[in-house]
């Protein structure tokens, strides 16, 4: 809870010090970099909350009879599905990469949020007309 209080107070610090003459790029990773490891951190532990789910949803469906192969057709994921995951995060990352080393040269603000958003938004554009060739 307490990082959650740092986190906020230094986007609102964040804001105020934009308004008033710009923010350094330097600043806005000495930001982003404990918002990163608090976001990474609820990631995990939603995963961590998933598998437990899945456990107990198929320890249920063992105890109602439901057969072991039918078990694994419902929770197995393909190979082609696990590919296409790993695209898609490997381009999301990659874009948001070229938007944040695009967005160097701007001061912090809209101008170079836009571009990391773009960035993204053209990295799932490109997955999409990869996986709907493929399809």
């Amino acid at each position: 809870m307490d990082s959650l209080k740092y986190v906020s107070d230094h986007i609102g610090e964040m804001l105020s010090r934009q308004r008033e003459q710009g923010i350094s790029t330097s600043k806005l990773f000495s930001i982003m970099v404990p918002s990163g490891v608090l976001l990474v951190f609820f990631f995990v532990l939603m995963t961590i909350m998933q598998i437990q789910a899945n456990k107990q949803l198929k320890i249920k469906m063992i105890e109602k009879g439901i057969s072991e192969e039918t078990l694994i057709k419902l929770f197995s994921v393909s190979g082609k599905e696990s590919a296409q995951g790993a695209l898609k995060w490997a381009l999301l990352l990659v874009g948001v990469g070229f938007g944040l080393a695009g967005s160097q040269s701007y001061e912090f603000g809209a101008l170079s949020l836009g571009i990391v958003a773009m960035s993204a938004g053209l990295s799932f554009f490109i997955y999409y007309l990869i996986v709907r060739k493929k399809g």
